[in-house]
């Protein structure tokens, strides 16, 4: 991933601007960690269905524009020879901060 996106995108999460939500990109109520990547990247999200709105037709794991823009080699963020993914990190309850915290550490696995 490239580093002035992952920097971007961790700024965003710790900043309070967003609340957190699983299952999905963007909801009424708040945005996944790949959400708020999607936000920051600066695309819309339109279409909601089931409760969720798509970014660029994708509504649970980035769309392969974003994955392009930001240098992302998967639409779920997986890392650690792809044992983990920042999805499921996200899905399972980990915070924003926590995920931060991946994503400093991992984002040239990314």
């Amino acid at each position: 991933m490239d580093k002035q996106w992952a920097d971007k995108w961790v700024q965003a999460l710790r900043s309070g601007k967003y609340t957190q939500v699983s299952n999905g990109l963007h909801t009424d109520a708040g945005y996944c960690c790949l959400g708020v990547l999607c936000d920051v990247v600066g695309e819309k999200f339109d279409g909601k269905e089931d409760g969720f709105y798509a970014c660029l037709g994708s509504r649970g794991t980035l769309p392969e524009k974003v994955m392009r823009t930001v240098g992302m080699k998967t639409a779920t963020g997986t890392y650690e020879d792809n044992i983990f993914s920042l999805a499921e990190d996200n899905d399972s309850g980990e915070s924003f901060d926590g995920i931060a915290d991946i994503i400093e550490e991992r984002w040239r696995d990314l």
